[in-house]
């Protein structure tokens, strides 16, 4: 009886500290995103399969699994260890804290009507990214025609594979969570490591 009090005071000690290393160091992210901006961090695959991969953050003591339907990627083959992503050009991965994110309804019924003016506003965001995407093409000329072969956005990850992370801080829970996001190394955005 004894020992199980000693082994409850102790695990109870030690979630105690790992919730506080987490909250001061949630609070150390969301000051450098303040003063810095975008906190982007390189991460080490660890783990590979043919529905996700894993990474961890050695700087910060952060591990996190990365769902690959949940990536704005064309198409992906998982081979002999090695994961081969097709990534799609100039989309960003949605973090969850961004505007652009959403999930839900808004209640009145109009998801549709919304989603179709979301993807026109997201069209015109797109199309100063238009230059980026064209000179991304190479263009064959033949007799009669003019084809476009469009350059493959392909991300090969193995074990011990080097990534960029982006780390962003979610305030609106208690105790605060932070979140990881893989880089879309074709999405154009511009990673400070």
């Amino acid at each position: 009886m004894l020992w199980e009090k000693k082994r409850n005071s102790k695990d109870g000690a030690r979630k105690a500290q790992d919730g506080s290393n987490n909250l001061y160091l949630a609070k150390y992210l969301t000051r450098c995103e303040m003063i810095k901006g975008a906190v982007f961090v390189k991460a080490n695959v660890i783990a590979v399969t043919k529905e996700y991969y894993e990474i961890s953050v050695p700087k910060y003591g952060l591990e996190g699994k990365f769902h690959l339907k949940n990536l704005p990627i064309q198409q992906y083959e998982y081979r002999h260890g090695v994961l081969e992503i097709h990534w799609k050009p100039g989309v960003p991965v949605p973090m969850h804290n961004d505007e652009s994110f959403t999930s839900g309804t808004n209640g009145n019924g109009d998801d549709d009507e919304e989603e179709e003016e979301e993807e026109e506003d997201d069209k015109c965001e797109i199309v100063p990214e238009l230059d980026q995407l064209m000179s991304a093409l190479s263009v064959t000329k033949d007799k009669d025609a003019v084809e476009f072969e469009e350059i493959p956005c392909v991300q090969l990850l193995a074990v011990f594979s080097k990534i960029d992370v982006r780390i962003q801080v979610n305030e609106t829970r208690s105790p605060p969570i932070i979140n990881l996001y893989p880089v879309n190394p074709f999405s154009g955005e511009i990673v400070i490591v």
